[in-house]
């Protein structure tokens, strides 16, 4: 174990005026994440940080975040891989902060609708789902 310091934007619209930088000295270990840092200090140090996770594994990115000057999954990102002592943690840029860590998807989700990057079926779906064989998949 060694002592890893976060260093995490903090800012409640309700309380604050402007946003700050907290620090908190955590000990981490092989196969930390940030986002288990970050449960660490809201179990132990501050309860009210406040962040957004969802799956854990990398796949959903509610937990994606700006980590040492690059946009990271918390969840994935190992802390001994960063190569330093101090972890700068921030909010995603182009979105408005609501508290700490936790910014408004609202501007996200209205534009991925508009623009539907999904399948849309011609048909009701099915009752159960789409076989498709390797023979098909590789065309």
């Amino acid at each position: 174990m060694q002592n890893i310091t976060f260093k995490i934007f903090r800012f409640d619209p309700e309380k604050d005026k402007e946003p700050y930088f907290d620090n908190f000295v955590i000990p981490v270990g092989h196969g930390d994440t940030v986002l288990a840092g970050l449960f660490y200090i809201q179990k132990n140090i501050d309860p009210s940080l406040a962040f957004r996770f969802s799956c854990r594994g990398a796949v959903c990115g509610s937990c994606a975040m700006h980590i040492n000057g690059k946009y990271c999954l918390a969840c994935e990102t190992q802390i001994l891989e960063l190569n330093t002592d101090t972890i700068t943690i921030q909010p995603l840029g182009h979105l408005q902060v609501l508290r700490d860590l936790v910014v408004d998807f609202t501007p996200f989700y209205e534009n991925y609708s508009r623009i539907k990057p999904y399948l849309v079926g011609k048909e009701p779906a099915p009752e159960k789902e789409y076989i498709q064989t390797p023979e098909e998949r590789s065309r």
